[in-house]
Order: structure tokens, then C-alpha cells, then sequence
């Protein structure tokens, strides 16, 4: 945690002998403080049974700070950082995934409040003080993002005229009369509705954004509805999003769980970019803990985008930052970086049941959260949420209004 802490505000830190009699400020964890120029932290929570099964955190305040692991503010920090918690979750939703209705500090009403940054700050002025600096320390500037999940790149433009019909009786008997005309348009006109990719293009380069797109390489089953490797769109598609976004790879819903079929998935779309691809976020955001991490290190991921709760807008990790992965079950820190999002239009609009206005007073006020650790907002979005299908249309209005908060 000392790593991530420093980092965000550009300091260096050393473990210090029992010999040494440094010149530069001691911090004293659980040990009777031996200088004037020392803050002592008391240990009162054991970090090494975090995220082990059956420990139950112990909620309390520093100084006014909600802080999970009682008044040890490094230990909070850590319990955050690594969802902790999640390990110990048993009951998971129908895709398997925790639900922050689930989580002790959601239930307390601090998902919309970055409580490990809040954490920091306090520990970072105590050093401050402690070294006689005046004023506060300040965060490094952290940038937010754009990004966008392209599930399917079209509705019916490049799959057979079997699957374009069956489209369009299941848009209509889902969704309703409007959906079924948007994608029987695109039938007729040859201009398909989720096509909004020379539009984001503008839009994005309007605002000075470069966006992250993570493509779905998956096709085995109904929530994997991506062209197969062989389709004969793929080259083009991707020459399109190239030269204004960053690529990355969307692991398919079974990858959770299956590092053969993850690695599969990456090269793919490895050998339609001609580069290595190291940034993905899981489809449905699903995270099987520890092992989805774990096999993204092993195919050569070092980005990840995927750690916002399904039903529910906030700080899943409790930071408006990033940081690197913390193993709890190999007890190490990784190499892979995660950088976690803040909203999903998905989440808003179903699990939340926000109308457009209200979910766009939410993003900015979780914006104004962000910005207190010198962050942004990140956001998710869908192509297919950009089109009139579905009843997005008020929705896709909505979407610049959201990009014009991270300018």
C-alpha cells in the first residue's frame, strides 16, 4: 500500500533498519514511536487475514473518516484497494458476480465517495505535518477516460439474411414496435442503427478525447454475439477504430474462469491489429476472484477497466484512481494496473432505473467525488446504446452531455 500511496503523490519510501537513523520523516506502524519526526499508526486490525475467508471487517472512523478496518488507516486502505470483501461474498447474481447491495460500505452509503483516497489524504497530511511542511500535500493529476464496449458491431449489417430476419422478430418482441422499425430500417436502407462509429469519431475529436473501445471476440453463445474469426468485416472494422482510439479486448463471458479461451480470444485480435494487446474489461463485467486476474496476467494483459459494480455507480475499489492488482491469495503485488470505472449507462438505465436527468445529476456528482483525488470520471458506454433501438434514443443526448463533463 506504502508503493500506491507514494505514487500518487510523487513521494519515495524505504523500510528502515533497526540501526538506521534516518534524517528523513519515520512512520511507525504498531510500534512505540522513536522520534520526534514520526507518526505512529497503532495496528488493531491483522492485514494478513484480509480477504480470508469468514473475516469480518470491523467498521469504525479515523479522525472522522469511515475507515473498515476500525482506526488503522493502512489497513483500510489496503481492505479498499483489493476488495477485500469480495472474496468472502458467497451469494452472487445470476452471472455470478457480486452485488454492491452486498458490500458493508455500500450498505453504509459511501458507494459514491472514493473512501480509500479519503483514507489517504489523511494519512498523507499527518506525514506532511509530522515532516513541518505547511499547507496540504496534493495528488498527482490522474486523467479519466472514455470508453465504449462494442458487443455487437452492427445489428444486421454483415450476418446472414437468416440472422438479420431473426434480429428483427426478436428486436420487435423484446423491445417493442420501435426497436424492430430502427433494425428494420437498417434492413431496408443498408444503414445499420448500432453503426455509430463515425459519429463517437467526431465526437470524441471534438472534445480532445482518444477513447478505449474493447471489442468482443467471443461468438459460442447467445451473450457472445460477436462475428466469428473468419468474418470477412473484420479487417475493415478494425482499420476504422484504429486511428482514434485504444484497443483493446472485450474477454468473452466464459473467460472468467478459462485461460485457454481468453488467451484464444486475445490473439485473435492481436493478429487483426498487428500489435500485442495488453487493455481489456471483462463482458458483463464479470470477475471470478482471484482467477480472472490472474489469467489476465498470464496471457500478457497489464490494463484492466473492468472493476465497476453492474448495479450500482460509484468507486467499486473505493478510489477514483489506479493501482496495481494485490493478490490476496498469493499475497504479492501483480503487474497489472486497474483502473477502475465510475459509470455505465447499462447501470443506470436498468439495475437503477434512473431516468436520463437523474442519472446525469449522479455522474456529476460522482464527478465532483473524482475530482477531489485529482481524478475524472470514467465511463462505460455501449454502440448499440447510441442507437434509437431499445429506447436509447433520449439516452444517446445524454452521452454528450456526459463527455462534455470530462472536459
Amino acid at each position: 500500500m506504502l508503493d500506491t500511496i507514494c505514487a500518487w503523490y510523487g513521494w519515495e519510501w524505504k523500510v528502515a533498519k533497526s540501526h538506521d537513523t534516518p534524517n528523513t520523516l519515520n512512520l511507525s506502524y504498531d510500534m512505540p514511536p522513536g522520534a520526534e519526526r514520526t507518526v505512529h499508526i497503532p495496528e488493531t486490525f491483522p492485514i494478513n487475514q484480509i480477504g480470508k475467508p469468514n473475516t469480518q471487517p470491523v467498521w469504525g472512523e479515523f479522525l472522522g473518516i469511515p475507515n473498515p478496518c476500525k482506526n488503522d488507516p493502512i489497513a483500510g486502505i489496503f481492505y479498499l484497494l483489493t476488495c477485500a470483501e469480495e472474496y468472502s461474498v458467497a451469494q452472487k447474481d445470476k452471472h455470478g458476480r457480486v452485488s454492491a447491495s452486498d458490500l458493508s460500505y455500500v450498505q453504509r452509503g459511501y458507494a459514491g465517495i472514493p473512501l480509500a483516497d479519503r483514507l489517504v489524504e489523511v494519512l498523507a497530511k499527518a506525514v506532511w505535518n509530522a515532516a513541518g511542511f505547511n499547507g496540504s500535500p496534493t495528488m498527482k493529476t490522474e486523467a479519466g477516460y472514455s470508453s465504449l464496449d462494442i458487443d455487437q458491431v452492427y445489428a444486421v449489417q454483415g450476418k446472414s439474411l437468416y440472422k438479420q430476419i431473426g434480429n428483427l422478430g426478436r428486436e420487435t418482441l423484446s423491445r417493442g414496435f420501435a426497436a424492430g422499425q430502427a433494425v428494420a430500417i437498417g434492413l431496408v436502407r443498408g444503414k445499420d442503427p448500432f453503426d455509430q462509429f463515425e459519429w463517437l469519431q467526431a465526437q470524441h475529436e471534438m472534445r480532445g478525447l482518444r477513447p478505449y473501445i474493447f471489442v468482443l471476440m467471443g461468438y459460442e453463445n447467445q451473450l457472445d454475439q460477436a462475428w466469428k474469426p473468419g468474418h470477412h468485416a473484420w479487417p475493415s472494422f478494425i482499420q476504422r477504430l484504429k486511428g482514434w482510439s485504444y484497443l483493446g479486448i472485450h474477454p468473452s463471458y466464459h473467460t472468467s474462469q478459462d485461460d485457454a479461451l481468453l488467451k484464444a480470444e486475445k490473439l485473435r485480435l492481436e493478429e487483426l491489429i498487428g500489435t500485442s494487446v495488453n487493455r481489456s474489461r471483462q463482458h458483463y463485467l464479470k470477475v471470478a476472484w482471484p482467477k480472472t486476474f490472474q489469467s489476465l496476467l498470464a496471457s500478457g494483459v497489464s490494463e484492466d477497466y473492468t472493476l465497476a459494480w453492474a448495479d450500482c455507480l460509484g468507486f467499486r475499489m473505493g478510489t477514483a484512481r489506479s493501482c496495481y492488482w494485490y493478490d490476496l491469495t498469493r499475497d504479492v503485488k501483480t503487474t497489472l494496473r486497474l483502473y477502475p470505472p465510475t459509470i455505465m449507462e447499462v447501470t443506470g438505465r436498468f439495475y437503477m432505473k434512473l431516468s436520463p436527468k437523474q442519472f446525469l445529476q449522479a455522474a456529476t456528482d460522482l464527478k465532483g467525488e473524482a475530482n477531489k483525488s485529482n481524478s475524472n470520471l470514467r465511463i462505460i458506454w455501449h454502440n448499440s446504446s447510441l442507437s434509437a433501438v431499445g429506447g436509447w434514443a433520449e439516452w444517446r443526448v445524454l452521452y454528450l452531455k456526459i463527455l462534455d463533463l470530462l472536459t
